[in-house]
């Protein structure tokens, strides 16, 4: 162990430079093999720009968790038979309506992002505000289906779902 020691990181001349020699190829290793869904490396070694694989896995956590809060946002009912379900059914339907809006949405951002050759800031921060107004869903859903689809709950989820549509 100690001669593999000071054949590899004894403090000498060289010592520094081996040293220094394997922690650039372990970073070459790293983001060129499993790391390179997440960045890209040019010809020096270099990260170039940030890779889509990153930009889409950042939005489906974002959309996981969208998802998780709407589910969690109905709430179990203390008693167990049916009828004790019968409020939750606007709830239930109002989850299921904004389910299926988010299911849209991340097909069609998975596919986007397939076309897609490189990213750049504009990419990025369209990206961001598509994001926003997808995280404002389970607060409008909730709110929808907590006052049984009443008008204004309704219109404001449906001007969500269009500012969404524009982003």
């Amino acid at each position: 162990m100690s001669r593999w020691w000071s054949k590899n990181f004894a403090l000498s001349q060289l010592g520094d430079r081996r040293l220094n020699r394997r922690t650039t190829e372990t970073d070459k290793i790293f983001s060129q093999g499993f790391g390179a869904t997440y960045f890209q490396v040019n010809r020096k070694g270099v990260p170039a720009q940030m890779g889509k694989g990153r930009l889409e896995a950042f939005s489906d956590g974002v959309i996981a968790i969208i998802i998780t809060i709407m589910v969690l946002e109905i709430k179990v009912p203390h008693e167990s038979d049916l009828a004790a379900l019968r409020p939750l059914i606007p709830v239930f339907l109002s989850y299921v309506l904004s389910f299926i809006y988010i299911g849209i949405y991340w097909n069609n951002h998975h596919h986007l992002l397939q076309a897609v050759r490189h990213l750049n800031g504009r990419i990025l921060w369209a990206n961001l505000h598509l994001l926003f107004w997808l995280s404002l869903i389970p607060f409008v859903t909730g709110w929808m289906g907590e006052n049984h689809f009443a008008a204004l709950p309704v219109a404001l989820y449906g001007t969500v779902l269009f500012l969404a549509a524009l982003a």
